[in-house]
């Protein structure tokens, strides 16, 4: 209690509660006895004694009777609740009897009560600090999570490209978010091939994170064992997907195996968008989808397809971010756009050229990304 209440009233012993957790009052003050040192908001009385909000003398019996027995070894004569803005109960002042054996007027209650009132601001503007404190410290836990799990995912993607004699290429996403379910892989098969794999995991998110991670896995160890067999290393991944995922989780995704000797793809396209083969006069062509989607159902299968390139051909494999990055007049990117950026600057060099679209994508969407965006782009030498 501050020193001027002290001061002006005189009692001869007094007492402070704050609030201890949603259930409880606590006091440290040496007066009391260890059973008292703690007692419960529901304890007899106190309920009205918060609603009321004003400050009880032992005069008010029957109705204080609950409250004054409480504390009854002390005989304790007035008793001042702290309100919140809201009116729950803060905290307590318990005075004995003045000193100068008067009891307490209106006028002490007034300054009683004006007391309690600041305390009372002060202990919820105390909690409510603490409870910032908490959150913000949970906050930054979680930010030092999320950006180990950005950088575990990151090192996901690949970190060096197989080199291959007649085709340059590069690949990059943009996460909407740290983390997400894009995903994109060069798997390289030896003598002179190497797998081009482009998936798009349904969903967003630390969840869409931990299922492409997955999906890389299985992808990884299915290719080390079958590398020759597209359809067999889809059909164990589908299974793998269907039987640890979510009924409702499923993944897009394009795997193809590039043999450079003959310029050639073979690929699957499991549902994905159609990867574009832009011929070196102009040409247009689509690799259509082959099957459906992977981890819906446990029976799947599909059949693959084959492209032949010549000198100076594009390749580019992309998610739906690209084509469905909205601008400000809900207009799409669109499959246009995409082919237009790549026709003016297809002579770019390889990496270049993938900045370069990556970076159209961004500004037609004005930076305000609503998905991954995720892209492969090759040339044929």
């Amino acid at each position: 209690m501050g020193p001027s209440v002290g001061e002006a009233l005189h009692p001869n012993w007094s007492a402070v509660y704050v609030e201890a957790g949603p259930d409880y009052l606590e006091s440290d003050d040496a007066i009391l006895p260890l059973a008292l040192k703690r007692i419960r908001k529901d304890s007899p009385g106190l309920e009205h004694l918060r609603a009321d909000g004003e400050p009880w003398d032992a005069s008010l019996s029957p109705t204080a009777y609950g409250v004054f027995s409480l504390f009854a070894p002390l005989l304790p004569e007035c008793i001042v609740p702290f309100p919140s803005r809201s009116g729950d109960l803060l905290g307590l002042f318990v005075l004995g009897p003045r000193l100068s054996d008067e009891t307490y007027s209106s006028e002490d209650k007034m300054l009683l009560r004006s007391v309690a009132s600041q305390a009372g601001v002060t202990l919820e503007n105390l909690n409510l600090a603490e409870n910032i404190a908490e959150r913000l410290q949970a906050e930054r836990a979680a930010s030092q999570e999320m950006e180990i799990a950005r950088q575990v995912q990151r090192k996901l993607f690949p970190q060096r490209l197989p080199n291959l004699k007649t085709l340059e290429y590069a690949g990059g996403c943009n996460q909407t978010r740290a983390v997400g379910g894009d995903y994109y892989d060069f798997v390289e098969l030896g003598a002179g091939r190497v797998g081009f794999v482009l998936a798009d995991v349904a969903g967003k998110g630390m969840s869409a994170a931990l299922l492409m991670a997955n999906l890389q896995a299985s992808i990884r160890s299915q290719y080390s064992v079958a590398s020759e067999n597209l359809p067999q290393i889809l059909e164990s991944v589908n299974r793998l997907f269907y039987e640890n995922t979510e009924p409702n989780r499923y993944t897009t995704l394009f795997a193809g195996s590039y043999d450079a000797a003959a310029r050639r793809l073979r690929y699957v396209n499991c549902g994905h968008n159609p990867p574009l083969v832009i011929r070196q006069d102009g040409r247009v062509e689509r690799l259509s989808a082959t099957a459906t989607v992977l981890g819906l159902f446990e029976q799947w299968q599909c059949s693959t397809n084959e492209v032949q390139f010549q000198p100076g051909d594009l390749l580019v494999l992309y998610s739906d971010g690209v084509t469905e990055a909205y601008n400000d007049r809900e207009e799409e990117f669109g499959e246009a756009r995409l082919i237009q950026v790549l026709e003016a600057n297809r002579n770019m060099e390889i990496s270049a050229l993938l900045t370069k679209l990556l970076e159209e994508v961004n500004q037609f969407s004005a930076g305000k990304q609503s998905d991954d965006v995720t892209a492969i782009v090759a040339r044929v030498r």
